[in-house]
């Protein structure tokens, strides 16, 4: 994957749309990037810099618009800020990779699976549906967090690679869920003694200005 991102960015192209859903393993085991329906190119200005919001289609996309997928995204891109090959590095320390490197775990169909890196078929873990966006392994390869949207919190499962059963974790979410969006960019310790997160907020106030016009 690393290969193939850092091929892209030597054209100065940003995929911005890195996830599981978009690698495909191949029979020999190769590992392709697909959909860069969303990417972007950089081109050179004047100053002899560099634009990265420049398309690499006739998609326009608006300041302020947020593309991509939601797990994925670096903080700059969920905020709809302008992105470059550093949004792509981020979604690439965000993809679910086993320890020893061995397997992949991304969607199949309705549900999430375990890709072998080396080739064959995928393992389905029928009790963790697409819905849920997965998080990270353990360290030692044994479970796999994964986190379940739940009104204005959000729940991290924790699913046993060998049963693929999964239990609840943790239920988390900021003290004043007020105008939530969403929960992302979770971060679990290799203990599991600790987290952290992000999270987007849309708050609406209607003031009444007295002396207006």
């Amino acid at each position: 994957m690393a290969r193939g991102l850092a091929a892209a960015h030597e054209k100065s192209i940003t995929h911005r749309d890195l996830k599981p859903d978009n690698l495909f393993i191949t029979h020999d085991g190769h590992l392709k990037i697909f959909d860069f329906g969303l990417a972007t190119e950089a081109v050179e200005t004047a100053a002899g810099g560099s634009d990265s919001s420049a398309p690499t289609r006739a998609a326009v996309t608006d300041p302020g618009v947020v593309l991509g997928t939601v797990g994925y995204m670096s903080p700059e891109q969920v905020r709809g800020e302008r992105v470059d090959h550093r949004s792509d590095i981020f979604a690439f320390g965000s993809s679910p990779v086993s320890p020893d490197g061995s397997m992949l775990a991304a969607f199949k169909d309705d549900v999430v699976a375990l890709y072998p890196l080396n080739g064959g078929e995928p393992r389905t873990l029928d009790d963790v549906p697409a819905s849920m966006a997965v998080i990270r392994f353990t360290p030692d390869g044994r479970f796999l967090y994964v986190k379940e949207d739940f009104g204005r919190s959000a729940r991290i499962h924790r699913v046993d690679i060998d049963t693929g059963r999964r239990e609840l974790w943790r239920t988390i979410g900021p003290s004043d869920p007020s105008g939530l969006d969403v929960i992302y960019a979770i971060q679990i310790s290799d203990d599991g003694e600790s987290y952290y997160y992000s999270f987007s907020r849309t708050i609406s106030d209607l003031y009444l200005v007295e002396g207006l016009r």
